[in-house]
């Protein structure tokens, strides 16, 4: 099984911390949900399992959990209290399992889901200038337009905060991380009175956006890993 998952610090102030198994059965269940939209046969009818769902029975998540069925049972009634998932019965009889929904599921894919889309517009941009290197000769009058399109390409997430702390050393790197998130999510653009704009040139626009941006209370910012 391959991808991310994407987990937010503040579940350490979640109760789900406070019981390691819990916890581990809580990362196992995110990790093994659909991560998109397949379908199983019960008896002779097909049902559609979504993504964020997981059709394994009780059981089955016993055996994963290293608990019994009652205690697999207990914990998902907690969830179910803390509204983190749904629960209900999926076909009748024999031909029947459970069918668990997390949710908020996008939540947890959100941070992979951002990378895969900006690997995938790096990908293209990449094709698009090998094929343009093909029937085009460069001379130094370009060098002044190739350091423009090293600010206008998507940087990665490591180069992005880099750069705000060698700008702003106690920058919160959170925010920095969220602000990076929500320009991708929204494909390299910035509202700018209303409007949509790409980001032309996200260094400049980034060294704009800084001073809006809270600072640590202590110097931490360079200890934080990306």
């Amino acid at each position: 099984m391959e991808g991310y998952i994407s987990i937010h610090r503040k579940i350490k102030e979640h109760w789900i911390c406070d019981n390691p198994a819990y916890f581990q059965a809580w990362l196992f269940m995110l990790m093994t949900v659909n991560f998109k939209d397949g379908s199983i046969l019960l008896g002779s009818k097909k049902y559609v399992i979504k993504r964020g769902q997981s059709s394994m029975s009780i059981r089955s998540w016993a055996n994963e959990f290293k608990m019994s069925t009652k205690a697999v049972d207990t914990f998902f009634k907690l969830l179910e209290e803390e509204n983190m998932i749904i629960r209900k019965t999926l076909g009748k009889g024999k031909h029947s399992t459970t069918l668990i929904t997390i949710n908020n599921y996008d939540q947890y894919q959100y941070f992979s889901e951002t990378l895969e889309k900006r690997n995938g517009i790096a990908r293209e941009t990449l094709e698009k200038h090998e094929g343009d290197a093909r029937g085009v000769q460069y001379n130094n009058d370009n060098n002044a337009n190739n350091v423009n399109n090293d600010n206008k390409a998507i940087p990665t997430l490591e180069e992005f905060v880099d750069y705000a702390k060698s700008k702003k050393p106690k920058v919160k790197i959170e925010e920095v991380r969220l602000k990076y998130n929500a320009w991708i999510e929204n494909d390299w653009s910035v509202t700018r009175k209303g409007k949509i704009e790409k980001i032309q040139n996200w260094k400049t626009t980034l060294c704009n956006t800084l001073p809006h941006m809270n600072e640590e209370s202590i110097i931490i910012a360079n200890k934080i890993a990306v």
